[in-house]
């Protein structure tokens, strides 16, 4: 919701899709060699945050222009990539994590619709998908009004509500306890250009997770892997892993998920390997040997 606000009320924010592909080319081919292998996926995304600059998109006095950014759009682009305070607390949680947009999501595939201001309701194939999906929990199961401006919408004015959807729909507890006490095993796997689901709140829940049991104890039953190139079901690496057989042995034979092998099941790439590299570990290619085969790369966390 935020994020929309942000691009349909400020004027001169949004961007069409050619813009959305621009910025995209622009990320892959300024980051895409910093794992040590150009194959279209961006597993150094520390390097990528710190190293992109957007500021080279910028149109000459920060205007208008068919093929750069304005002063508006880069600012909208910044706060897309931006952590966001949500003005009050959901589930122990006052912060929404960035978006990878500029780590490599393919941002044509989470549109910014097709037009500068979006329909009342929002439509899905003609509006801003990141606003589409707040718009549809604020409108019906917040307000409970088919005709509210969400534009308009201030969380801290509807708190209460707010709070008991968080209680329906989040699962933000760090706290697993109860569900380590009888044995269970946990994978988390997430791709690095989910655009439906920010990975980045799956990592801030993993880090409280990891706070509240420490790091060696939390591996004994809980791992998780961050995979360069995943979407949400798609994108440019489609991890091909059978994660129940890996489920099973680590519950039922007690031989935890060490070192996985992930084929991509991507159509353009199928076939190629990597390594399952656990958070905060990425794939970096080791300099020699078929960059498409998992025992070129070595997980590192640099």
């Amino acid at each position: 919701m935020l994020v929309g606000q942000s691009l349909y009320n400020t004027p001169g924010a949004w961007m069409p899709p050619e813009k959305m592909a621009m910025l995209h080319e622009a990320v892959i081919a300024a980051c895409d060699g910093l794992d040590g292998a150009k194959d279209g996926l961006i597993a150094n995304r520390p390097a990528c945050r710190s190293g992109f600059k957007i500021a080279g998109l910028r149109c000459p006095g920060g205007g208008e222009g068919p093929a750069c950014l304005s002063d508006a759009q880069i600012g909208f682009v910044g706060g897309f990539a931006s952590d966001r305070k949500l003005g009050i607390t959901l589930s122990g949680v006052d912060t929404f994590a960035r978006w990878p947009i500029l780590e490599g999501a393919d941002m044509l595939r989470f549109s910014l619709g097709k037009q500068a201001r979006p329909s009342v309701p929002p439509r899905q194939a003609t509006d801003a998908t990141v606003y589409f999906m707040g718009d549809q929990l604020t409108r019906y199961a917040v307000l409970g009004d088919a005709k509210a401006d969400t534009l308009t919408f201030k969380a801290a004015d509807h708190a209460a509500q707010l709070e008991a959807a968080s209680r329906t729909t989040d699962a933000s507890d760090p706290d697993i306890s109860r569900f380590q006490a009888r044995g269970g095993k946990l994978i988390l796997v997430h791709g690095t250009i989910d655009t439906a689901v920010t990975p980045y709140n799956t990592i801030a829940y993993w880090e409280r997770v990891q706070a509240r049991f420490g790091a060696a104890p939390l591996r004994r039953f809980a791992r998780f892997f961050l995979v360069p190139g995943f979407g949400h079901g798609d994108g440019s690496f489609v991890v091909g892993w059978d994660a129940l057989a890996a489920l099973d042995a680590w519950v039922e034979k007690g031989q935890g998920p060490d070192g996985p092998v992930a084929g991509d099941t991507a159509r353009a790439t199928a076939g190629r390997t990597r390594p399952l590299c656990e958070y905060p570990a990425w794939p970096k290619y080791k300099g020699a040997g078929d960059a498409a085969a998992a025992a070129s790369f070595a997980c590192v966390a640099e």
